[in-house]
């Protein structure tokens, strides 16, 4: 019976959220590309260019110059519809994310035949908390039956990188740069559900609890180029390929189950696969008969994987980007930013996963090299695209607006009546929701000061299965909202 009930009661995230790599976007390093949207692959001329391009670094006009961020981000998933009370009415899963980052650190400095530059940068963070409580109708032996239902779950998810680049001036109008950023990644999730059904003839209670840390290392190399035709064009194009190294993950777990029915009640039943049976009755001191009672504990696990032992290392994705500049004249431009992320799949064994065009059903298909491996999760190829324009309101004051898309990498959840009520058929899939946003930016400018100002604001719909190993789909809907200042001094 437990691992039937189970089916309906717990929650997804101990998977799906916890390897959420959903989206490619969390954060716009630098005042001036987040202004821009992240259409900053063709001007990239300061220490935050290195992010996008580091090749723009040739370009720079200081011989020194620090740069600092903080950032202010606000995140909501929201799950509507994910019970139904006892009232009937719908109960939704809210799920907020605040956190304030010094998300940007670095400085540029130039010698007779390159450039060079030591960044220190936080391109994701999310720091996610849910606290819930509620009477629902549960599934419990076919019937529709009133529980108290208590959420606990909180997830955060830092990545840091740290590293030198370096940028060669080819022709006066081409330069070639490179990276090599050390990665450091700290996972952490912990979540309890508890589910209470009291009534005249029985008392069902089950609680799951979960707790998981990863501390992820590995490397993220990356090159690019600059071109500049003429004195109003710039073009920019980088590829980038972050890896996993080591893997530090630990984790423990408890599930405790336990039903208790009175002697007045109905012949005793429980569910086996499909079909109901008679089990055998226990009775406790009060003469109430037991129907079940079990517990499961996990004691803490320590494991430690180094991907270098077998011979590889573990690469993540292919981020290609190509950008497109043009000086309107000295007071304005605009920019243009197309990205191309292909993932690079491994299977549990290590076994490289692939990725191949359909033609018959017009998307990408991703198989594994070995036959016998189990059937493989799909992370889709994805493009996003960013704009924006810059102008100088006066010498001193700059103005700038930009609009972007950051879409979901993962396949999409599609209903059988596509009324986002009837299932697929399909459990535990990851959220697919694509974000479209925009940014505005205002700053103050000298020869050595600048400080800016600004937003960027994000959202979208889209559907999602936070209930663990349930076909029901709910629909989903995400906001994300970035509040950054910054300063410079360069001399």
């Amino acid at each position: 019976m437990k691992k039937n009930i189970a089916i309906l009661l717990f929650i997804a995230f101990t998977l799906s959220l916890f390897a959420d790599e959903n989206r490619y976007i969390n954060f716009f390093i630098g005042d001036r590309a987040a202004g821009l949207g992240g259409a900053y692959t063709a001007i990239a001329d300061g220490p935050e260019g290195v992010f996008y391009n580091p090749a723009g670094l040739a370009f720079s006009s200081s011989k020194y110059f620090s740069l600092s961020v903080n950032a202010i981000q606000y995140k909501m998933l929201y799950y509507h519809d994910v019970f139904k009370k006892t009232d009937g009415t719908p109960f939704d899963y809210v799920r907020h994310s605040f956190s304030f980052i010094p998300n940007f650190f670095g400085f540029v400095q130039k010698a007779k035949k390159f450039t060079f530059a030591l960044t220190v940068s936080s391109p994701d963070s999310e720091f996610y908390d849910q606290r819930d409580n509620a009477e629902i109708k549960l599934d419990l032996f076919g019937e529709k039956r009133p529980a108290r239902l208590n959420v606990n779950y909180n997830f955060s998810d830092m990545t840091y990188d740290i590293g030198p680049s370096l940028a060669f001036l080819l022709h006066k109008k081409v330069s070639f740069g490179f990276n090599v950023f050390f990665r450091y990644r700290d996972k952490k999730l912990i979540s309890q559900t508890t589910y209470l059904h009291e009534s005249e003839f029985m008392k069902y209670f089950q609680t799951g609890s979960f707790y998981k840390n990863e501390k992820i290392f590995g490397m993220k190399p990356q090159l690019g180029i600059q071109i500049m035709p003429t004195s109003k064009l710039s073009i920019g194009y980088s590829i980038s390929t972050p890896f996993d190294i080591l893997n530090v993950s630990s984790y423990q777990s408890t599930d405790d189950s336990w039903f208790k029915q009175s002697t007045s009640s109905p012949t005793l039943i429980n569910i086996i696969g499909t079909k109901w049976v008679t089990i055998e009755q226990m009775t406790d001191s009060d003469g109430n008969i037991i129907t079940t009672s079990s517990y499961t504990l996990q004691d803490n696990k320590y494991i430690t994987y180094n991907l270098a032992e077998n011979g590889l290392f573990r690469p993540l994705f292919i981020n290609q980007s190509l950008g497109i500049a043009y000086f309107i004249n000295k007071s304005a431009l605009v920019t243009f930013d197309a990205n191309l992320y292909i993932p690079i799949q491994m299977s549990k064994n290590n076994n490289l996963i692939l990725v191949q065009w359909n033609k018959k059903t017009n998307s990408y298909d991703t198989f594994t090299l070995d036959q016998n491996q189990s059937e493989i999760e799909k992370i889709n190829i994805v493009g996003n695209f960013a704009a924006g324009l810059e102008y100088y309101i006066t010498p001193n004051f700059p103005l700038r607006i930009g609009a972007y898309t950051n879409l979901t990498n993962t396949p999409e959840i599609k209903d059988a009546n596509n009324d986002n009520i009837e299932d697929n058929g399909k459990t535990n899939m990851k959220d697919y929701i694509h974000l479209f946003g925009g940014s505005m930016s205002i700053g103050f400018a000298t020869s050595d000061i600048t400080v800016n100002l600004g937003a960027a604001v994000s959202g979208g719909y889209g559907k999602a299965q936070i209930l663990g190993d349930s076909t029901v789909i709910q629909n989903i809907t995400a906001v994300t909202v970035n509040l950054f200042l910054s300063g410079g001094y360069q001399f």
